[in-house]
């Protein structure tokens, strides 16, 4: 259950990132958006207190989850654009 927080919350990153035209920019995005994300996760499920490499996964499922929603996201805002 705690792992949508961090799916759901790259997905939302991915989304606002293929709007954005400074790379910079996104990536500072999807940082922010991921290490906000993994915290959250890892200290509501209570993983953080057995191990913190919980809050590497939960970081690494939102990195994952941002770079494949930008990548769907810019792919739709492109051939909408052509049409």
């Amino acid at each position: 259950m705690y792992e949508l927080i961090p799916i759901f919350s790259g997905v939302v990153a991915g989304v606002v990132c293929a709007r954005l035209d400074l790379r910079s920019m996104r990536l500072a995005v999807v940082v922010s958006v991921a290490t906000i994300a993994a915290v959250v996760a890892a200290v509501a499920s209570g993983e953080v207190y057995e191990s913190w490499a919980f809050l590497l996964w939960d970081f690494a499922q939102t990195v994952i989850a941002a770079a494949f929603s930008s990548w769907a996201s810019h792919g739709i805002l492109r051939s909408r654009r052509r049409a």
